[in-house]
């Protein structure tokens, strides 16, 4: 009987050994469980704020290409033909204006349109023209292609 007393004793030790291991393993469990719950949260703010940051991108560049287009539009348009200059001359008097439009004036008047100085000289400016054009090909869309068509027009002549 001793050894079956000890025996269930022993069983008994070994059962509550193993349900204390089982109390501690499902503790580790729930704290893992908490963890991960908190990590994924975690990883959708990061993935909400990541949206919206890209959203905001966007956004920002449609701002800046609406900002350039406003700036081509008003600091580099033609007075005389109210276009976009195109391959564009500057006066002694620093106005500047589309070639062809400035030499079809010149043929009428020797002054500036803009401050009725007399024009003594013009002056084409290749780098000033290559930047507008760059700016209308880097903003697409109608921009580009009526500086497409200004520039094969111009070869046409």
């Amino acid at each position: 009987m001793d050894k079956l007393k000890k025996s269930v004793d022993n069983a008994t030790e070994l059962n509550n050994k193993m349900n204390n291991e089982m109390i501690k393993n499902q503790d580790y469990n729930r704290e893992l469980n908490n963890k991960l719950t908190i990590y994924r949260r975690r990883c959708m703010s990061q993935k909400e704020l990541l949206d919206t940051q890209i959203a905001k991108g966007e956004d920002s560049v449609e701002t800046l290409k609406t900002q350039i287009n406003k700036l081509l539009e008003n600091d580099f348009q033609c007075v005389i033909c109210n276009e976009l200059v195109y391959r564009p001359s500057t006066t002694n008097c620093a106005h500047t204006f589309c070639e062809g439009c400035l030499n079809s004036w010149l043929d009428r008047s020797n002054q500036c349109p803009i401050c009725r100085s007399l024009v003594i000289s013009t002056t084409y400016s290749f780098s000033l023209d290559n930047y507008i054009t760059n700016l209308c090909n880097l903003l697409g869309g109608t921009i580009k292609e009526q500086r497409l068509t200004l520039q094969s027009e111009s070869k046409d002549f």
